[in-house]
C-alpha cells in the first residue's frame, strides 16, 4: 500500500535533483546592471551562480543550479570592437561584479567568433578574445575569486582601479586570459595595481592556484601592469606558473612592462609564501619573462622555489631586446626573511632556463642588510644546467651594476650599495658564511677538444661541512664576460667530484659543437640529500680558459717531428757526401 507514494517521492526527488544540477548560465548582454529587463549580464550571472537562483523572475534572464555552473557568452548587438574581423564586446564596468562564492566556470572563450590559442610556448599568440572587462570606472575589474576551485578562462581584464584578479581562495585555475593589455595583447592598458594578486592582509589566502600551463590554450598574457605581473603574495603556497608571458605582448618580441616605475615589483613578485613553481621541463611549460621594470622574478621570504624552462630577458627567439630595461633576470633578495632551498634550473632535460641580455646580472642571490642589520639571507640556491650569458653592467641599480652571470652578494639597503658585488675570489678551505656560503667555483688549469670530446683539468677547494662532493657543471662561451669570469652561454656537462688539486674532467661534447676558441668556466654546487632537489649552494663562475685544440696540437707536434727527422736525414746525406769528397780526394794523391 505504500507502491504509490513511494514512487511519488522518488520522482520528487530526482526532478528536485535535476532542478538544481549545475548549468550552463549565458550571459547575452554586455550592459553592467542586473536589472529585470528580459536581458542576462555577467553581473546577474555571478549572483546566479552564487546563489543558486534564476534572475529576472517569470522573464527567465540568467538560468540557475547548484554545484560548478560554467558561465557562457552569447553577446550580439553592435560591436565595441573588431579584433580578427570578429565582433569583440566591451563590459563597462560601473560597479565591482560581485565577489565569486561559489565554485563556477567563466568560459570567454565561448563567445562566438573567439578562438582559443594553439601557438606553443615561447612562440607569440595566435589567439582572439572579444569579452574585455574594462575597470576604468571601480576598485576592481574581475571579481574577487573566493570559492575553490574556481576557473577563469579567455577574458581579457584591464584598466581596474585595483588588480586584475585577486585570489582568496585555493585550486584556483587562470587561463587563456590577457591581463593589463588589449584584446589584440599589443597594447597597454594597466591594471593599476598587480595583474594576478594572492591573499594579502585583510583577505582570505588562496594556495595551489595554477596561472596558464603547458598546452597553448591555456597561456595567459600579463604584462602591462602597475604594479607586478604575478604575486602570490602572504600566505599562498603551492602556486604553479607555466607558459605565459609575463612582461611581452602577444608577438613574443614587443615589450609590455610590468611594474609602472623602474625598479618596482618586476615581474613575478614571490613574497612571502612556498613551493610555487615557475616554468617546467616539460615542452610548453616555460615562461617568457621579459621586459619588466625591475628583476623578471623578484622572491622575498621564500622557500623551495623551482625557476625551470623559461625564457628571461631575450625576446621568444632568444634573441635581444632593444634598449632592454628588466635590471637582472632572477633577484634573490630576502627583505622580509630568507630564501631558502632555490632550484634554478635542474639537472632534467628542458629544466635550464635562458637567463640572457638583461640589464643588469643574470642571477643575484643576495643576503639584506639595514644599518648593518641581517634582514634575511640566501641559502642553497643551486643553479644547474641553464644558458646564462650577455647580461649588462647596469650603474642606476646597487645590485645589477657588475652584470655578471652570477653574482654572490649583499646588499645595505640603508644606501643602498652592494657589499661584496661583483666576482668574489675563492679563499682557502672555503670557510664564509653568508650568501649561499660564498661557495667557491672552481680553478680551471688548462681546457682542450679532441674528437668530440672535451678534457679539463682543474682544481676544486669547496669545504662545505658535512657536504663533501659537489657537481662541477662546465660552459663555454663565444665570448667571455669582461670580467673573464663566466658566463655560462653553452651548458656543456657535469661531473660529480670531491675536493682535490690537478684533476681531469672529460665531457663529451654534443654533436657537431666545436669547443676550440670557446671560452669556458665552471661552476660548483654542494650535492645535499637534505634539500629537496638535491642540490645545496651554487658558486658564481669561474675565470675563464680558452679551449685549444688537442688535434691540432698533435699535429704540431707531428709537424715537428717530421722536421726532426728531416733535419736528421739531410744531416746523415751531408756526411755521407762529405765523406765521400775526403775519401775520393785522397785516392786522387
Amino acid at each position: 500500500m505504500f507502491g504509490l507514494p513511494l514512487v511519488g517521492i522518488v520522482l520528487f526527488l530526482l526532478s528536485s535533483s535535476s532542478a538544481h544540477a549545475a548549468t550552463t548560465i549565458v550571459v547575452n548582454s554586455n550592459a553592467d546592471t542586473a536589472a529585470n529587463d528580459g536581458a542576462c549580464t555577467l553581473h546577474e550571472a555571478i549572483i546566479a551562480a552564487n546563489t543558486d537562483t534564476a534572475s529576472g523572475g517569470a522573464t527567465g534572464e540568467c538560468s540557475a543550479g547548484s554545484g560548478v555552473d560554467t558561465i557562457n557568452f552569447a553577446i550580439t548587438g553592435s560591436a565595441s570592437f573588431i579584433n580578427g574581423g570578429q565582433n569583440g564586446y566591451t563590459i563597462d564596468l560601473s560597479s565591482s561584479l560581485p565577489d565569486i562564492t561559489q565554485a563556477v566556470t567563466i568560459n570567454g572563450y565561448s563567445q562566438p567568433g573567439s578562438r582559443a590559442n594553439t601557438a606553443p610556448s615561447p612562440q607569440p599568440f595566435n589567439g582572439r578574445l572579444l569579452i574585455e572587462l574594462d575597470g576604468t570606472d571601480t576598485y576592481a575589474a574581475a571579481p574577487q575569486l573566493n570559492a575553490d576551485n574556481t576557473t577563469i578562462k579567455g577574458l581579457v581584464i584591464n584598466r581596474s582601479a585595483g588588480t586584475g584578479f585577486l585570489i582568496g581562495a585555493d585550486n584556483i585555475v587562470i587561463q587563456g586570459n590577457y591581463i593589463g593589455v588589449d584584446p589584440t595583447g599589443l597594447v597597454q592598458k594597466a591594471n593599476f595595481l598587480n595583474g594576478i594578486n594572492g591573499g594579502v592582509s585583510g583577505f582570505q589566502d588562496g594556495d595551489d592556484t595554477l596561472i596558464g600551463g603547458s598546452n597553448p590554450e591555456d597561456r595567459n598574457i600579463i604584462s602591462g601592469n602597475n604594479g607586478a605581473g604575478i604575486t602570490p603574495n602572504t600566505g599562498n603556497d603551492g602556486w604553479v606558473i607555466k607558459g605565459n608571458y609575463v612582461g611581452m605582448s602577444a608577438d613574443g618580441v614587443t615589450p609590455i612592462s610590468n611594474s609602472e616605475f623602474y625598479n618596482g615589483p618586476g615581474g613575478l613578485s614571490i613574497d612571502n609564501c612556498d613551493g610555487t613553481v615557475v616554468g617546467g621541463a616539460e615542452p610548453g611549460a616555460g615562461n617568457l619573462i621579459s621586459g619588466n621594470l625591475n628583476f623578471g622574478i623578484f622572491p622575498d621570504n621564500t622557500g623551495s622555489l623551482v625557476i625551470q624552462g623559461n625564457i628571461i630577458g631575450p625576446d621568444w627567439k632568444g634573441d635581444p631586446i632593444p634598449n632592454n630595461t628588466q635590471p637582472g633576470g632572477i633577484g634573490l633578495v630576502p627583505i622580509n626573511g630568507n630564501i631558502i632551498n632555490t632550484i634554478i634550473g635542474g639537472t632534467e632535460p628542458g629544466s635550464g632556463n635562458l637567463i640572457a641580455y638583461n640589464d643588469g646580472p643574470g642571477v643575484a642571490v643576495l643576503s639584506a642588510y639595514f644599518a648593518g642589520n641581517l634582514l634575511g639571507y640566501t641559502d642553497n640556491a643551486a643553479i644547474l644546467g641553464n644558458s646564462i650569458h650577455s647580461n649588462n653592467i647596469n650603474t642606476n641599480f646597487p645590485i645589477s651594476q657588475f652584470g655578471t652571470g652570477i653574482d654572490l652578494l649583499g646588499a645595505e639597503l640603508s644606501g643602498p650599495t652592494a657589499i661584496n658585488g661583483g666576482v668574489t675570489l675563492d679563499d682557502p678551505l672555503d670557510a664564509d658564511t653568508g650568501t649561499n656560503d660564498y661557495m667557491n667555483f672552481p680553478v680551471l688549469n688548462t681546457v682542450s677538444e679532441k674528437e668530440g670530446m672535451a678534457r679539463i683539468q682543474y682544481s676544486l677547494d669547496a669545504a662545505d661541512s658535512p657536504v663533501d662532493e659537489y657537481r662541477v657543471e662546465f660552459f663555454a662561451n663565444d665570448v667571455a664576460d669582461p670580467t673573464n669570469y663566466g658566463e655560462g652561454q653553452y651548458y656543456l656537462g657535469a661531473i660529480t667530484t670531491t675536493n682535490g688539486v690537478n684533476k681531469t674532467a672529460e665531457i663529451q661534447l654534443s654533436s657537431g659543437f666545436m669547443l676550440a676558441g670557446k671560452a669556458v668556466s665552471a661552476t660548483t654546487t654542494a650535492v645535499d640529500s637534505s634539500t629537496l632537489s638535491g642540490f645545496g649552494s651554487t658558486s658564481e663562475f669561474s675565470r675563464v680558459v680558452v679551449a685549444s685544440s688537442q688535434s691540432a696540437e698533435n699535429q704540431q707536434l707531428a709537424s715537428s717531428g717530421d722536421n726532426i727527422q728531416l733535419f736528421v736525414t739531410i744531416t746523415i746525406f751531408s756526411l755521407l757526401f762529405t765523406t765521400f769528397v775526403v775519401f775520393k780526394r785522397r785516392l786522387s794523391h
